[in-house]
């Protein structure tokens, strides 16, 4: 590494009562090129040295701990500052510092990752906006505002001082001038505006920064796991990681979502010899693992607000990250078909650039919500008995739908996909039909659980308040509804995008989003299997103590065995919670097998 230009700062984080390791790393890119770079306004040597005692002390830890070793890396959104950043990974430090901590893998380390990102403001981005202009684009500006200006000022004039027999020309000459500055200008200006909304620099910065930054540091650990001890061969320190690779898990917020899948990407297709197979993109002999580099296995994905194409969850040629997002041994979902970030600004936005020819292939896969009614329902209908955890299962050749809330199944038709949607009467099975998967291959959204928290709401002074929408409870949104939640995000009422994360607010009363907090947190963490098993040990859970207990007298006439019962009695828990705060799951049928009934599922429920 380059002493005088260094590409990552690391800081150890320390707060009270922290029982695992915690790390703060930015990327130093600038926010404009000619900027010096963030928290290096003076290079040196000793930036580099600390940077290489503390990914020693990471390496230290990981090797102590070799037999169970975890980190998590959690990645934030576009539009957040270095402030807002470490704002937001302090709060994650202390909602982890006092939970789960029997649980969690004593190797367990937390890495907050800051992307170059640039908060959204008008005052410097405009000078910079102006200054940056092309010389064409720059002057069509200095034509459009001069002639706009000149022509008002005439126009008021003609009225006020000149003879009426001139007046008619007079408003005709001058308004031609203003139309024509006007259309000299307005593209102009409108390229301005879409700069300051600093979207696409953030996407660019995001694309050639951010990702190929969290690759290195990446990169740094993995190399410094395998440095050969005095007397010791390279390959001897590589074997000895292969039984006990380290799970390397995530949680990307909006953009950092894109961060996230284009790392794992460069981090595991190109030289991945079962990733290669052939060219065939339906060969069903090309199935990658996990592993990552020389110590690495991909654990749990946590994608919230996810600021990338619906497509992503769609498998077939046009998905770039499908390969990748298989490799996880778990992936969730957390979304909102209300969050007007996405819907509104990010959609546009990608009009410009996503290739799709149709207006469903630009949505987001943030705003994808669930729907259990077949055929689909109408627009303004109120939801019924929707709420709470159901998983998704085939049973000769049909879709099976398990319901916690009620233990019953109920044969459905269609498949996973016709119970997601990323707009009224459009299913992601529509599109999922027209691309070709092979005969074994499992569709990219079966693999995902999906918590649909459209209308999540939690408790502020005795009365249910919407954390990430006015929580109508319908089955889908309609313009109106679209039009008042813009209203109040943009006003700040409500946080469509981030309230997931929120803390709460008493004097503006809002109210923290604990569940989803504890949702995404204990899964990024834990895994689901563990996240079921701690939930008696969370506040929440006291409410639900008898519904627990009924529910496992209930299944001891199924003939489980004794874990199984009390993780489905636990599993009907989450879904009497999901259901109380308004929040629709569609597990995945892996997480029933294999961490509800222990990979034994010859017992139908």
């Amino acid at each position: 590494m380059n002493s005088s230009a260094p590409l990552l700062s690391i800081e150890k984080f320390s707060l009270d009562s922290l029982s695992f390791p915690a790390y703060l790393v930015g990327s130093t890119a600038p926010i404009n090129i000619e900027d010096r770079q963030i928290d290096s306004p003076n290079p040196s040597i000793n930036q580099v040295q600390n940077f290489d005692n503390l990914i020693n002390e990471i390496s230290d830890h990981f090797k102590k701990h070799q037999q169970d070793a975890e980190i998590l890396i959690v990645i934030h959104g576009y539009n957040n500052s270095a402030s807002n950043v470490r704002k937001w990974f302090e709060s994650i430090c202390q909602h982890l510092a006092h939970r789960h901590e029997h649980s969690r893998s004593p190797g367990f380390l937390l890495i907050g990752y800051r992307w170059p990102s640039e908060k959204v403001s008008f005052k410097s981005p405009l000078q910079w906006a102006k200054e940056s202009l092309p010389f064409i684009l720059s002057n069509m500006s200095k034509w459009g505002k001069n002639g706009l200006f000149l022509s008002i000022i005439g126009l008021i004039g003609s009225v006020l001082f000149w003879k009426p027999s001139y007046l008619i020309w007079l408003l005709i000459v001058f308004a031609i001038i203003f139309a024509v500055s006007l259309c000299i200008g307005l593209p102009v200006w409108t390229i301005i505006g879409l700069r300051l909304v600093g979207y696409f620099r953030d996407s660019y910065r995001a694309t050639n920064f951010g990702v190929s930054d969290l690759v290195e540091l990446i990169r740094q650990i993995d190399n410094a796991l395998v440095q050969p001890k005095p007397g010791e061969e390279l390959a001897d320190q590589k074997s000895s990681w292969q039984n006990n690779r380290i799970k390397l898990s995530f949680i990307g917020h909006s953009m950092g979502a894109f961060v996230v899948t284009n790392t794992v990407r460069i981090l595991s297709d190109v030289f991945d010899s079962n990733a290669v197979g052939s060219i065939d993109t339906t060969n069903p002999n090309k199935k990658p693992s996990g592993d990552i580099g020389n110590v690495f296995s991909l654990g749990r994905l946590v994608l919230v607000a996810p600021d990338i194409p619906a497509e992503t969850i769609i498998s077939g040629r046009a998905n770039f990250l499908q390969s990748s997002l298989r490799r996880f041994d778990e992936a969730y979902l957390f979304s909102n078909e209300g969050d007007m970030a996405l819907r509104l600004a990010s959609t546009a936005a990608n009009y410009f650039s996503y290739p799709s020819r149709t207006q469903a292939g630009g949505y987001r896969l943030g705003n994808v919500y669930i729907s259990n009614s077949m055929p689909p329902p109408a627009e303004n209908q109120i939801k019924q008995e929707s709420y709470g955890m159901t998983v998704r299962r085939y049973s000769e050749q049909k879709l099976k739908l398990f319901d916690f809330q009620d233990g019953k199944e109920n044969y459905m038709s269609g498949v996973p996909l016709d119970y997601l949607y990323i707009q009224a009467q459009t299913r992601l099975s529509f599109r999922q039909k027209n691309i070709a998967l092979a005969p074994d291959q499992k569709p990219i959204g079966e693999l995902f659980t999906f918590f649909d928290c459209t209308d999540y709401t939690e408790i502020e002074q005795g009365n249910p308040i919407g954390l990430l929408s006015h929580a109508l409870r319908k089955q889908s949104l309609n313009v109106r509804d679209y039009a008042r939640l813009s209203i109040d995000y943009f006003r700040g009422k409500i946080d469509t995008h981030g309230g997931y994360f929120s803390d709460g607010s008493p004097s503006q009363h809002k109210p923290e989003a604990a569940f989803t907090k504890m949702a995404i947190y204990g899964l990024a963490s834990l895994g689901f299997e563990k996240f079921l098993l701690e939930l008696p040990t969370e506040p929440m859970f006291a409410g639900y103590q008898i519904t627990f207990q009924e529910r496992q007298q209930e299944l001891q006439s199924f003939g489980l065995i004794p874990p199984q019962q009390q993780k489905m009695a636990l599993s009907h828990v989450l879904s009497s919670i999901c259901r109380d705060k308004g929040i629709q799951v569609l597990l995945a049928e892996d997480r029933y097998t294999k961490d509800i009934m222990g990979g034994n599922d010859q017992k139908q429920l």
